[in-house]
This record gives structure tokens, sequence and C-alpha cells, in this order.
């Protein structure tokens, strides 16, 4: 297959050192910002200087691959119209990418860590094989996706972009703001009525892959909710009496006000990723 050629392994390997140079920023950029910036050592704090740190490093990481592993494919796209436009286009292409990439490691990373303890009685052992397949998966999914999407450009999407530049920047910032000030919000108000049963059954289907609590709604909504959840210290609510008699109201109150959780912590995370959603709700309908 032309796909196995010799040109596509070199670039692959050019693709992984970038990565592994990316990483180091990503973590400097972080650690920098958490030990000699006062806003950024709260636990918000910290969210934002890991989002900066991100964004750090795909900057570094698609100007590297543009210049070096990618050359030849972001010369040939350039002719599909004004250079700046293009450029842009390939921006914004490869942060998405990579957008998707950090949601694809997590996801996988879930799923094998739940079966890596079968193969390693070490936790070190177990995490770190997890860790290692969700990297590669995302390694070689950005990767392709980028071969074979960022980088091929038309003119008539380069010639609809550079026409309506003025529309795509006011969506920018329409979306950018209200991103922002949701996460503001997010981090500051008290639960609703309904996160006190909402958080701690999307919890429970995905850390216990039961569904008993809050029956009546569709559980995806909740379970996508509860999915940062996984990846943090909590008391779990599963030997409580109101987990046993199927009360999802006390559960709910239990598993965030009395389990020796931090709510604060518990409903910022829960609700980022309805906030993602409503991002993305926002850019199909202008779609």
């Amino acid at each position: 297959m032309s796909f196995f050629r010799k040109e596509n392994f070199i670039q692959f390997l050019k693709f992984g050192l970038v990565g592994v140079l990316n990483t180091f920023i990503d973590w400097a950029v972080f650690f920098l910002l958490t030990n000699y910036f006062i806003f950024f050592q709260s636990q918000f704090g910290e969210v934002a200087a890991k989002i900066i740190s991100f964004i750090a490093a795909v900057i570094n990481s698609f100007i590297l691959n543009s210049l070096w592993t990618f050359r030849k494919e972001f010369r040939s796209g350039l002719s599909a119209g004004e250079r700046k436009t293009v450029q842009t286009i390939y921006f914004v292409r490869f942060f998405s990418v990579s957008i998707i990439g950090l949601f694809l490691n997590a996801l996988v990373f879930y799923a094998v860590r739940s079966t890596t303890p079968l193969l390693f009685t070490k936790i070190q052992l177990a995490q770190l094989s997890a860790l290692a397949i969700a990297s590669l998966v995302v390694l070689i999914w950005n990767f392709l996706a980028n071969k074979f999407w960022t980088y091929k450009v038309k003119a008539k999407s380069a010639e609809k972009v550079q026409k309506n530049w003025v529309v795509y920047l006011g969506v920018f910032l329409i979306l950018g703001a209200m991103f922002l000030i949701s996460m503001l919000t997010a981090r500051k108000d008290s639960a609703i009525v309904d996160e006190i049963a909402h958080i701690p059954a999307g919890y429970s289907y995905l850390a216990k892959q039961d569904l008993r609590l809050n029956p009546e709604h569709p559980p995806l909504a909740k379970a996508i909710a509860g999915f940062p959840l996984l990846f943090l210290k909590l008391n779990q609510p599963f030997e409580d009496w109101s987990w046993q008699e199927i009360n999802q109201w006390e559960s709910g109150w239990y598993f965030l006000y009395r389990a020796g959780n931090s709510p604060d912590l518990i409903l910022f995370w829960s609700r980022l990723p309805m906030l993602l959603l409503t991002l993305l709700t926002g850019l199909l309908l202008f779609k």
C-alpha cells in the first residue's frame, strides 16, 4: 500500500519527535504559570494554566509540523488561495484535530485503564500501559487527520473564508465570549436542583455501570457530565443507604456535600463538558 512508503514512515517519526517537544512545552508552561504567578495557584487557576499551556503546545506543534513534518503538504496547499487565508484554515483545522485528540486520549485511557488490572498487579504498570496506549492512539489519529485533512484546502473553501472573514471573526468572538463567561460563572454558581440528581447519576453510570439512579431521563448527557469526575480522587457514595435504596436525591446530597468531596470541584468539572457541547451547538448552528 502507498501509505506504508518510507516517506510516510519518516513523516510519522518527525511527527512523534515534535510531539515529545510539545509535551515538554505543555508541562513547562503549566509549571511556570502555577509556580510563579499567584493567579494560577487556585483550583480554577490551574485549569486556566492548563488551557494556556495546551494552546502554547498546539501553536508550537502547528509551526514545526507545517514547516518540517508536512512541509510539502503545507506548501502545495497554499496555492488554493490567498496565503494568509489558507494559513488560517490550516491552523483552525490543526487546532480542531488537537482538541479531538485531547478528548480521545481521555476516552481511550479510561477504556484501557479498566482492563489493565487484568494484566498487571502493580497499579503503576497498569497506569503506565494505559497512558502509553492512549498516547499511541492519539498520535496515530493526529498524524492521519493532519496529513489527509488539515492541509488539503480547496480553492472554493479558501475563497469563501476570504470573502466572509468578518463573519467568521464575529462568530469566533461571540462563541469565545460565551464560553469564557460560562466558565467564570460555572465555577462560582451553586448547584441547581437537577444537578443534585443528574451529576451523581452520570458518575455512577460510568463508575459502576449501574443505571439505578435517575432512570426517567436518557443517560448520555449525564454520562458525559460525569466523565471528568472519573479522573478525580472522590469519596464514592456507593456504600451509603441512599445508593442501596435507590434514593437519587439523598444520594446526590451525600455525594456532593456529605461524603467529604469538594462540591465546587465536582460542579465545575461536570459542567465543563456541557459548556463544550454548547460551543459545539453554536458552531453547528452557524454551519
